[in-house]
C-alpha cells in the first residue's frame, strides 16, 4: 500500500505537539520526501518509512522552516550508514540556502559522507520534475515572498493524485494542480481573514478545494489553536476537510 505522510503539520510557529510541515510519500520499494525543516530523519522513523529507500528529497522554498533543518538529515543520514547519492530537488534558492546549511558544518568533507545531486527546477507551470516507475511529480510556482513550488503526485501504480500546495496565498496554479485530486494538501495558515501572496485561510484553501473539484482536503501548515470549531463554516460548503493529523499516514494507492 502506498501512504501519504504527513511527517509535520505546523506552521513555522505553531502549537508545541506540532513540528514545521513536512510530508513523505511513500511505496514499498521508494520514498520521496518533502521539505526538511525540523528532524526530518527522526520523523522519517516515527513514520517506519526505510531510510535506504529515501530516492529523492524535494525542497520547496528557502524558508528555514522548510530546509534548515537539512545538515541534520544529512548528518543522521551518515550517522546510520547509508552513502547513497540524495537527489535534492526544488528551486535554486531553496537549494542554495541548504547547500550553504550543509557546507558551514564541513559536511561534505566527512569520510563516507554521502554525496548531493542537486536539480534546480525552473519556476514553470506543471514542470516535469520527478519521474521513475512508482511516482510522476510536476510542479508549479506559487504565490509567496519568494520562490516557492507547490506539487502534483502521481502515484502510477494506482493512478492516485495527490496535490500539494506548499506556502502560498490562493492562486491558480495550485487549482491546476489540484485538478480532480484525490487528495488536496493545501497551507491555512491563517484562521480567517487574507495575507495576500503570504499564506491562505482555511476559507481560501477550500474555495480551492472547490474549484479544483478535489475529493479530500487536509490542511497543513496550520497556526497555533486550530481546531474543528474552525472548519464548521467550510466543512458546510465542503464535507471532506481535515485538518492533518501530525504524523498521520493516508493511503495513496
Amino acid at each position: 500500500m502506498a501512504l501519504l505522510h504527513l511527517l509535520g503539520t505546523g506552521a513555522g510557529y505553531t502549537d508545541s505537539w506540532r513540528t514545521t510541515t513536512m510530508l513523505a510519500f511513500q511505496d514499498e520499494r521508494s520514498v520521496v520526501a518533502v521539505d526538511c525543516g525540523g528532524d526530518l530523519m527522526q520523523r522519517l522513523q516515527s513514520a517506519n518509512c526505510p531510510l535506504e529507500n529515501v530516492n529523492a528529497l524535494f525542497i520547496t522554498h528557502e524558508h528555514p522552516d522548510h530546509c534548515g533543518g537539512f545538515p541534520l538529515f544529512m548528518e543522521k543520514r551518515w550517522l546510520a550508514g547509508v552513502n547513497t547519492p540524495l537527489h535534492v530537488y526544488g528551486p535554486e534558492a531553496g537549494l542554495d540556502q541548504a547547500r550553504k546549511a550543509f557546507e558551514v558544518f564541513g559536511l561534505p568533507n566527512w569520510k563516507g559522507m554521502a554525496g548531493v545531486v542537486w536539480h534546480p527546477l525552473p519556476l514553470e507551470e506543471h514542470f516535469l520534475a520527478y519521474e521513475d516507475d512508482i511516482w510522476h511529480i510536476v510542479t508549479s510556482p506559487t504565490f509567496h515572498p519568494v520562490p516557492t513550488v507547490g506539487m502534483r503526485v502521481v502515484h502510477k501504480p494506482s493512478g492516485f493524485v495527490t496535490a500539494y500546495s506548499c506556502d502560498t496565498s490562493p492562486c491558480e496554479a495550485v487549482q491546476k494542480l489540484a485538478t480532480s485530486a484525490d487528495i488536496l494538501v493545501h497551507e491555512a495558515n491563517l484562521l480567517e481573514g487574507t495575507l495576500p501572496n503570504v499564506h491562505s485561510s482555511i476559507s481560501e484553501a477550500t474555495t480551492i478545494a472547490l474549484a479544483a473539484n478535489a475529493k479530500r482536503l487536509l490542511l497543513i501548515h496550520v497556526p497555533r489553536g486550530i481546531s474543528e470549531v474552525h472548519l464548521v463554516q467550510d466543512r458546510l460548503r465542503f464535507s471532506q476537510i481535515e485538518i492533518g493529523e501530525e504524523l498521520g499516514a493516508y493511503p495513496i494507492g
